[in-house]
């Protein structure tokens, strides 16, 4: 993907791809195609498959509404990882003995499910002015201070903002560099074993989204070519203009483990094998560890005085 940002600071954005490809035209004639849909009445995610559901593949209720849609103009990025690709990673990130065996049960670990993600692809731009405050300190006593301005021009291409509510974006964008012209239009086999979650935002909720995301890579990029020890966002008159997004589904791998009644979620990008975890620590295993640790120490302090 070729992005370019043009600024007074004179340097190349080469932080703003986002995204990794600019997509290439696959316009295809598709004939509609309607899929089983699934409404969960708990957590009210709403996921499709083209095979039948007992339970909601985000919270395990079994409270479902069944319903249809149709996928027919909606574009897929497919899959290029398999399930053993994202069974060996999590077996790899869940390997520390800290970790509670709840995260190693083989049916946990055999529950990771093939999923689509709705996200929006989008082209921005972001320009004007910000001003921020410098300051060096010289001496204990003697701090140098200054006013900073810049005439911003950024341009933005292919940039992924997650489109599921019910997912942070923290854990989307740490997983969401894609190649876009993979991208393929809707056929029966893409939901094959696989589940497709439903778009839930409204457009001002995706608008800000986006507006959040560029603009705080613009102010990143701005402070971080700052050459002073201390810098402070003063007044930020850049405006972001979206020229066009459109709707595309991203394909990851995604399991939800309920520890300590917190829900903690494994994800993995089904195309390039990024990956994204949280878990917990058994406090048995702190307290074993521990023991163990005292033990050890206590039996070398101990020899230590007897040969001394």
């Amino acid at each position: 993907m070729n992005d370019s940002t043009n600024n007074i600071l004179g340097i190349e954005d080469k932080y703003s791809n986002i995204g990794t490809t600019d997509p290439e035209d696959k316009s295809t004639t598709n004939t509609a195609s309607n899929v089983n849909s699934y409404t969960c009445n708990d957590c009210k995610c709403v996921f499709s498959s083209n095979q039948g559901e007992t339970r909601c593949i985000m919270c395990n209720g079994t409270n479902l509404t069944n319903n249809e849609v149709d996928f027919s103009t909606s574009k897929f990025i497919p899959f290029y990882r398999t399930i053993d690709n994202a069974i060996d990673d999590y077996k790899y990130k869940t390997r520390n003995v800290m970790i509670p065996m709840v995260f190693k049960n083989k049916k946990v670990i055999n529950s990771i499910k093939k999923v689509y993600l709705p996200a929006y692809l989008v082209n921005a731009n972001v320009k004007g002015q910000v001003r921020f405050f410098g300051a060096d300190k010289i001496s204990r006593t003697d701090t140098r201070k200054y006013e900073l301005t810049y005439d911003s021009n950024f341009d933005f291409n292919n940039v992924l903002v997650n489109g599921y509510s019910k997912l942070s974006d923290e854990v989307f964008n740490s997983i969401c560099t894609y190649q876009y012209d993979k991208e393929v239009p809707y056929t029966d086999d893409l939901l094959n074993n696989t589940f497709a979650i439903s778009y839930d935002l409204v457009p001002l909720e995706v608008s800000n989204k986006i507006n959040n995301r560029v603009m705080r890579h613009c102010l990143s990029v701005i402070r971080g070519n700052i050459q002073h020890t201390l810098k402070k966002l003063h007044k930020n008159d850049m405006d972001v203009q979206i020229k066009d997004n459109r709707k595309i589904y991203v394909p990851v791998y995604i399991l939800n483990v309920e520890y300590n009644n917190k829900n903690h979620i494994y994800i993995m990008n089904g195309q390039t094998g990024d990956s994204y975890i949280e878990t917990d620590l058994s406090i048995v295993s702190i307290i074993v560890f521990s023991l163990i640790l005292f033990i050890i120490v206590f039996g070398i302090a101990l020899a230590f005085a007897y040969f001394l």
